[in-house]
């Protein structure tokens, strides 16, 4: 897995340096350390474990259901406004 991320991102950064015409600019040892830092900083797990995040920064699921409802309640108000706008406008034009 942390080869296959090493090759994308070197992949990606020779695309980067070809895209902006630049063809030995930064050299291939740049790219490369570069690309070392860089899968090192993905691959690496997070800091802190699920166990460890506090209770308050967690979503309930009745405020995410609440939210969905009322997006769904919003929009069908919005597309029945919209509806009699332009029901009305085709008939008077």
């Amino acid at each position: 897995m942390v080869e296959a991320s090493f090759t994308h991102i070197v992949m990606v950064l020779s695309f980067l340096r070809n895209t902006m015409v630049v063809q030995q600019t930064p050299p291939n040892a740049v790219l490369i350390s570069l690309a070392l830092f860089l899968t090192a900083f993905v691959m690496t797990p997070p800091a802190t474990s699920p166990a460890e995040t506090p209770l308050r920064s967690l979503v309930p699921a009745f405020m995410t259901r609440e939210l969905r409802r009322a997006f769904k309640i919003g929009f069908l108000l919005f597309m029945q406004s919209h509806m009699v706008v332009t029901v009305g406008a085709d008939v008077d034009g």
